[in-house]
């Protein structure tokens, strides 16, 4: 919590607010047995489970919080024969958050479907510290001495992908076990296994099935071990065992080699035999992009840097890194916009705890923190993400194709609910919407969605879940619709936080002590929160068969507010409708990916980069309204964007430029006359003005920028 909220609630202002939260979300977890579906539990103690003699504790959808404990599980290997197998916690579809301990058990965490886990030690389980049927995401884990059982492992996930950063996978019986993994900063060292005779599938740092990626990290010493005798397994120590090709390992310590489970040969480094030599060692290199497949698609015989997907309405133009040659499908794509919201505002910028739903998304995606928009309004935000041209430029769908109409053209099917503006869902190339309808400028009855039938003891994290909220009815029905065989793509555009500002009773008494604008933002911010979570769990309980790309940023930042909330936002003009930073700065999140790897980025991008990027996902685009930022998703190369450049004027109250690079915001202020200039980079929220000392050719090259801006947007006008 940051420093004026601290100071906004001394006098014990916040512990109404906390308790509040705590009784109808948070379940304490005292007892051995317990069950938590939903909401959050907390460990408020160590607890011994070692006599109990089932599971010491099931999630489902849930968070777990050990907060600094430890859950003692049963003793691996002596319980009865009726509950061999037993695991200490037991998931589905849950998020478990440490720092804390998960120790002993046959299996110290057995997730039934995906799960997110974080700043956690499991060790000591019998057989599988992590037994998983589902994708795993991890980050800051520990799995230490599991897998005493020949066979057992740190994690066992065979047939799905492990995504881990920051790991440490050391003296288990095997180290990870899954169809594919994207490891970073790992350390997977001393997984060994001592057997006489045949050794099964024991003694491994690393074992997988499909196309992996391993960067900055170690394995060493992993392997079998006859008698304590010297470690072996096809003569060497088994670091990675893996099909001819499919491992790539990037400034990485592997102390012996690569054990090809067809050929029983290779190194750490090898692709395959990409330079036609006849041999694939570590002399072979191919890009790791989506022109680069190691699976036979062009039907040569060879998997080489020639193979590439078809790009469809079926696939990504990416293989699966499976032998087969196949493709992975296209993801669908679903995009968020919050409504007037500041960039600090968010729990994972450091605001105020509100927004648990927006911050998962951010804990497991990718985060550029500097998304800086055309406008501090919502219009030109929305015409720029649907039609891909900087707002200043006209655009119309029924002249030119819009996002949506793309989709729709590569076989998607298009759905919108929420804010949309001057032209209807169909006009705009939706193939169906939540029942909006045309209106003058916005449509009418749009700003009803997700308020509408909104229910506090149906919806929301903190309600009891008694039966599916109605406020989401239609994007649920959208979801069942003939199994979701097709792609989709959907907009989801909420007019929330923005007025009108009638936030649930039971959200406004979160926040006493407080002005009615300050409290009435705040609820309305939770409101919207609330709202995304169903959204989110709507999507989970679908299980559609193909993964879904999650996108969320704000059209705008917050009206101009005053006070403890956003001290630097004095009632004069610096956020929504003006030309600084707090209203034109958002984060942008993508998630939902099992290639994305968790990592939050200061790289300056802009709307136009967001709608390249998502052509780029779906229909495919070398449109150019942006740098497409996928390979800065992925392969964490930087965008090559250097600044952001634009006009924006409204009404009668703001007319300007602004540039906006990675250590400057200048702003030419047309309808006042005056130039402004900010040290951005440490100077945040613009306290300073530096323009009356600055260097004169330091404003030159921003008005350069300008220009040049100028030229690219209106060539026509220029010549």
């Amino acid at each position: 919590m940051s420093r004026f909220w601290l100071a906004l609630f001394l006098g014990g202002a916040l512990l109404p607010m906390s308790s509040q939260r705590a009784d109808a979300a948070t379940t304490v977890v005292s007892a051995c047995g317990q069950t938590v579906t939903r909401g959050r539990a907390i460990l408020a103690s160590d607890l011994d489970c070692r006599a109990y003699p089932g599971v010491s504790l099931r999630l489902d959808k849930a968070q777990l919080h050990l907060r600094g404990f430890t859950l003692q599980g049963p003793l691996g290997g002596t319980l009865e024969p009726e509950a061999a197998g037993l695991a200490v916690v037991s998931c589905t579809n849950c998020r478990i958050r440490g720092p804390g301990t998960i120790a002993g058990g046959d299996v110290g965490l057995a997730i039934h479907s995906k799960a997110s886990v974080s700043n956690l030690t499991i060790r000591d389980a019998f057989r599988q510290g992590i037994l998983a049927e589902g994708s795993v995401r991890m980050r800051g884990l520990r799995l230490i001495g599991n897998g005493r059982e020949t066979g057992s492992c740190g994690l066992a996930a065979p047939g799905f992908r492990v995504l881990g950063r920051d790991l440490e996978v050391r003296g288990n019986g095997c180290g990870i076990r899954s169809r594919s993994v994207r490891l970073v900063d790992a350390i997977i060292e001393e997984n060994r296994t001592e057997v006489s005779g045949d050794y099964g599938s024991s003694g491994f740092g690393v074992w997988v099935d499909a196309r992996s990626r391993i960067h900055r990290s170690s394995l060493r010493r992993n392997g079998i071990s006859w008698g304590g005798g010297a470690a072996s397994c096809w003569g060497v120590c088994a670091d990675i065992v893996a099909p001819l090709g499919v491992v790539r390992v990037a400034q990485g310590d592997c102390e012996t080699s690569v054990v090809d489970h067809a050929l029983g040969s290779g190194l750490c480094t090898m692709d395959g035999d990409m330079d036609g030599d006849g041999t694939a060692d570590s002399a072979d290199k191919c890009p790791y992009d989506a022109a680069c497949s190691l699976a036979d698609i062009d039907g040569d015989q060879i998997g080489d840097c020639c193979d590439t997907c078809p790009t469809d309405s079926g696939n990504s133009g990416t293989d699966d890194g499976g032998a087969s040659g196949t493709c992975r499908p296209s993801p669908n794509v679903l995009v968020i916009v919050g409504d007037d919201i500041g960039w600090s505002d968010y729990g994972f910028q450091g605001g105020p705890g509100l927004t648990p739903s927006i911050d998962s998304l951010a804990a497991d995606g990718v985060v550029f923190q500097q998304m800086h928009l055309p406008s501090s309004v919502c219009t030109p935000t929305h015409f720029q993400l649907l039609g891909g041209y900087h707002p200043v430029v006209p655009f119309s769908p029924l002249v030119e194709p819009s996002l949506p109409a793309k989709f729709s053209a590569a076989g998607y099917d298009t759905w919108q609910a929420g804010k949309l503006w001057r032209f209807t869902p169909t006009e705009w190339g939706f193939a169906d919407s939540a029942g909006n309808q045309a209106g003058p400028i916005a449509l009418t009855g749009s700003i009803d969605w997700g308020r509408k039938d909104w229910d506090v003891a149906r919806c929301g994290s903190a309600a009891p879940q008694l039966a599916a909220c109605p406020a989401t009815r239609d994007w649920r029905d959208f979801l069942s619709e003939s199994g979701r065989e097709a792609p989709f793509f959907a907009l989801l555009t909420p007019q929330l936080p923005h007025t009108p500002f009638d936030p649930p009773a039971e959200y406004l008494a979160m926040f006493p002590g407080m002005s009615d604008t300050q409290r009435t933002y705040l609820a309305m911010l939770f409101w919207f929160d609330n709202l995304v979570g169903e959204v989110l769990s709507e999507l989970h309980e679908a299980a559609l068969p193909r993964e879904t790309l999650i996108v969320y940023f704000a059209d705008n930042g917050w009206q101009r507010m005053a006070g403890p909330l956003q001290p630097w936002a004095p009632e004069t003009h610096r956020a929504k409708f003006s030309l600084y930073e707090l209203g034109f700065r958002t984060p942008l999140i993508f998630s939902g990916l099992s290639d994305l790897d968790a990592n939050h980025r200061e790289d300056l991008v802009s709307l136009g980069d967001l709608h390249e990027t998502l052509l780029a996902s779906g229909p495919g685009s070398n449109e150019q309204h942006g740098f497409e930022l996928r390979s800065a998703m992925v392969a964490e190369i930087p965008s090559p964007r250097e600044a952001v450049v634009t006009y924006f004027a409204s009404s009668n109250l703001v007319d300007g430029y602004v540039v906006r690079t990675p250590s400057w915001r200048y702003i030419r202020d047309e309808k006042n006359g005056r130039q402004e200039l900010f040290a951005i980079a440490i100077d945040p929220h613009e306290e300073q003005d530096r323009f009356p000392t600055a260097d004169l050719e330091l404003i030159e090259s921003f008005e350069a920028m300008i220009d040049n801006w100028l030229g690219e947007t209106f060539p026509a006008a220029m010549d």
